[in-house]
């Protein structure tokens, strides 16, 4: 639309894109805590974090559009959705203020970057082991473990699947995320799942020259 000049033309596939991004943006936002918002303030500030962001993307290819349409509808038909985001946000605050969640902690791998290492689950149920990547890493070392003795990776592309010495199943996603099950595990073993993964998280985000 903004490249063949048409300003005023509306466009339902941006509509859908803009609705799905805005949503995206709640959920992130209620993940991370939203404090005192109420629901139509949480969902205005995702909308205009969205269309600054288009709005910027745009400016760079010097192309523009009007939004103020876009912008009423995407509210309009999120409206329900932010209030049902608004509230899942406050149970899940709720659940961490009495920490009944898993934990998430920061690791420091020898790259220098941070990544966080989170429990899935409730604290007496641990299903699974997760590492998000560090913001700046831009490749990760998947060949790194086929140098390594008793590691086994298998799969093409992703997402790969890395067995470690000892049997354990690591899954890496194309985000470069790591995943193991944790599924009935407790104590001793679900230590040592904690440290497993960190091992794996230095080897896949060691720097590279």
């Amino acid at each position: 639309i903004a490249s063949t000049g048409d300003r005023q033309r509306y466009s339902a596939s941006l509509e859908f894109g803009l609705i799905e991004q805005v949503r995206e943006r709640m959920r992130t936002m209620a993940q991370d805590g939203i404090g005192g918002l109420s629901s139509p303030q949480l969902l205005q500030i995702a909308v205009d974090q969205v269309m600054s962001e288009l709005l910027q993307a745009l400016a760079t290819s010097h192309l523009q559009l009007e939004f103020a349409r876009y912008g009423k509808k995407v509210k309009s038909e999120l409206k329900n959705t932010a209030k049902e985001i608004h509230k899942l946000s406050q149970q899940l605050s709720r659940s961490r203020h009495d920490k009944r969640l898993g934990e998430k902690e920061a690791m420091h791998v020898a790259s220098g970057d941070t990544v966080i290492v989170q429990e899935l689950g409730l604290r007496e149920s641990i299903h699974g082991l997760l590492v998000e990547p560090p913001e700046s890493m831009d490749q990760i070392s998947i060949e790194t473990f086929d140098e390594m003795n008793g590691w086994i990776v298998e799969g093409e592309w992703f997402p790969y699947e890395v067995y470690s010495p000892s049997g354990s199943l690591f899954v890496i996603d194309d985000d470069g995320s790591i995943f193991i099950s944790t599924e009935g595990l407790h104590g001793d073993m679900l230590v040592d799942f904690h440290s497993q993964i960190r091992r794996v998280a230095e080897l896949l985000y060691r720097r590279t020259l």
